[in-house]
């Protein structure tokens, strides 16, 4: 442990894990050496906390992102300043390299909405690309051609080779995203966000292989080199390190393969019949949610149109912590059936708790798109007016409860004095 006298702001690793940069709040850059914890360089420049820093493959330098909305390369054996670039016009929060493709290339991401590829050579963009909200996390593909950016709820996909190219977007978180990193092999990207999940995108069919939930935000992750760990920071403080472990698979030893080998037991004269105690298959709800299919399961039940079975799922994926996932991600005309459904059925007593929390996960994964569409909009009109009929409904049921309790208080004092 090394102790700084200011807070630490962000930090990294070179690839063969010898030295760690470290930005403070102040501005300054600290070169340590991961050994023996000792401070070798003292990079000074930015006027602001770095947000973001990377090694460059080629280990001699390194680039730095700061809130005085500047982008910076380093020369670490010197500790000079390479060039600095401010066409940034708001916070660049975040950079990234890519460590097995050995290309003189970076990529930042700035609060001002753009993505913004660079040349070590020259301050100069390459390209410049515009995601559409503040940009949170940035992360380079292990080739070095796709780039991936997270703003807001969003994940967006690049192509670096093509101009800067739009691929693909996906939404699987409901609030801000705060971290991303691909796999080495290029099959995964895992995300972290202020929703309280790190979630494992599987890129080939971009569907959620993995989740998991954290007690509260997550506020920074990042992933090892050898893919065994995965270390998140939440809001609360602490730390939070996964491991993911492979099943092996041996031999059992003391089992003789050839059955010529094995005792055989003769039958006596009696006969005894034995049945198999058959299992009932599960129902397709039920193998979509031990699939974790959790969209397709609800979307099951939607075209249903059962009130109850509809509740006795949003029950389900409730306890299961896979309602927000089931609710993400969703199109115009997939989210317009469900929250007409809940509006005809929330003022039912048997069916409010679960359909309450239904409606507030859609508010708030949802908000983000409000005004966008005029029949999203007028259900989500109708959801509020279905809301505060619901709660005016429980202030008259509350003042009832109140007279009532006069009544029979007053009653007891009259029984009481008789």
């Amino acid at each position: 442990m090394c102790k700084l006298d200011d807070n630490v702001q962000s930090i990294a690793f070179r690839s063969d894990g010898r030295l760690l940069a470290v930005g403070s709040s102040k501005g300054d850059i600290l070169i340590i050496d991961a050994t023996t914890r000792m401070v070798l360089r003292t990079l000074e420049g930015h006027r602001a906390s770095v947000k973001g820093l990377s090694f460059l493959p080629n280990k001699t330098h390194v680039v730095s992102t700061s809130d005085d909305k500047t982008v910076r390369l380093w020369e670490i054996s010197s500790g000079t300043e390479i060039w600095s670039s401010s066409i940034n016009k708001d916070f660049v929060r975040c950079c990234s390299v890519s460590n097995t493709f050995e290309d003189e290339s970076f990529i930042t991401g700035s609060y001002d909405h753009t993505l913004t590829l660079w040349s070590v050579k020259s301050p100069e963009p390459l390209l410049i690309m515009n995601h559409g909200s503040p940009v949170e996390a940035v992360c380079l593909f292990p080739d070095g051609k796709t780039a991936v950016s997270g703003g807001l709820c969003s994940i967006k996909f690049w192509d670096l080779s093509d101009n800067g190219r739009l691929i693909r977007e996906v939404i699987v978180h409901h609030k801000s995203i705060t971290g991303l990193s691909v796999t080495p092999d290029g099959k995964y990207l895992l995300s972290s966000s202020l929703d309280r999940s790190l979630k494992v995108l599987c890129l080939e069919d971009m569907t959620i292989s993995h989740q998991f939930k954290f007690p509260s935000s997550v506020m920074c992750m990042s992933m090892s080199s050898d893919l065994k760990r995965v270390a998140a920071g939440l809001s609360n403080g602490k730390t939070i390190v996964l491991a993911f472990t492979t099943e092996q698979k041996g031999r059992v030893e003391g089992i003789s393969p050839n059955p010529r080998n094995a005792n055989v037991a003769l039958a006596a004269n009696e006969s005894y019949v034995i049945t198999k105690e058959t299992t009932e298959p599960l129902k397709k709800f039920d193998l979509l949610l031990k699939s974790f299919r959790y969209r397709k399961a609800l979307d099951f039940v939607i075209q249903k149109g059962n009130a109850t079975l509809l509740v006795s799922a949003i029950g389900e994926l409730i306890r299961r912590d896979a309602l927000d996932m089931a609710l993400s991600g969703r199109t115009e005309a997939e989210l317009i059936p469900l929250v007409e459904t809940i509006c005809r059925h929330i003022s039912n007593p048997r069916h409010s708790s679960f359909l309450l929390e239904a409606a507030f996960s859609l508010t708030d994964i949802y908000s983000s798109v409000l005004g966008k569409s005029k029949a999203f909009d007028g259900c989500i009109k109708d959801l509020r007016q279905a809301l505060d009929y619901q709660i005016c409904v429980q202030q008259m049921m509350m003042d009832l409860q109140g007279g009532l309790a006069l009544v029979q208080a007053a009653c007891q004092i009259n029984h009481t004095r008789s």
